[in-house]
């Protein structure tokens, strides 16, 4: 008897080693913030593109971008790409939290962790549609019953996933401040097929327009 679970949701993992240094760290510490739901968020949200100290971070985020949305079937092309849209630092210390939320106008969205603990951080994505009206208790948890996944995450951890997923985390349990960059993703170019009559002109800037509004 086979069990074969339908049409997944995205979700991408890498553990890297050497892409986040003390001076990273140092810079993501002194950057300006503010209020959050449950924490604190840095002040600017468009971190990757105005900070070249973060030029290295975002140039390795834009080549595993590639990868996941080829993996989604997205054709790269020079007239197809995904670009990274907003990004964003979180800082959360002991007794603070994520809420639980997802992200609107965007494709896929991601964290790398600057500073995280091994085997005590984590995030937590929730099972989309969770209501049942009907409701029993599985006697046990596997990937047709849970109602949440915990992923844990250290220091350099990358994840993507799919932006309509809800995710956060609970209250900080160590004495360390964590750290992380969220960033979201969209496509720039065209997408779609004219024959089909499907065919959507995603214009990045009003600067560009021009190249985007040629005819092919």
């Amino acid at each position: 008897m086979n069990f074969i679970p339908l049409f997944p949701k995205f979700f991408m993992t890498e553990e890297t080693q050497d892409v986040i240094t003390p001076d990273l760290q140092s810079f993501a510490m002194g950057l300006d913030k503010g209020h959050n739901t449950l924490n604190q968020k840095s002040m600017q949200s468009y971190v990757l593109h105005d900070y070249k100290e973060l030029e290295t971070v975002r140039k390795f985020i834009e080549e595993r971008m590639v990868i996941a949305f080829s993996k989604l079937g997205l054709s790269i092309s020079n007239v197809t790409k995904p670009v990274i849209t907003q990004s964003w630092f979180t800082y959360s210390k002991k007794g603070e939290a994520m809420h639980h939320h997802w992200h609107p106008n965007s494709l896929l969205s991601g964290v790398l962790y600057f500073n995280a603990v091994e085997n005590q951080d984590y995030i937590s994505i929730a099972r989309p549609n969770e209501y049942q009206r009907i409701m029993w208790y599985p006697e046990v948890m596997n990937e047709y019953t849970a109602t949440d996944y915990h992923h844990q995450v250290k220091t350099g951890s990358l994840i993507m996933f799919n932006s309509e997923l809800n995710h956060s985390f609970n209250d900080v349990q160590h004495n360390e401040t964590r750290v992380s960059l969220a960033f979201n993703t969209f496509i720039e170019g065209f997408v779609g097929d004219r024959g089909m009559l499907t065919e959507l002109k995603l214009v990045p800037e009003a600067g560009n327009v021009d190249l985007f509004l040629e005819p092919r």
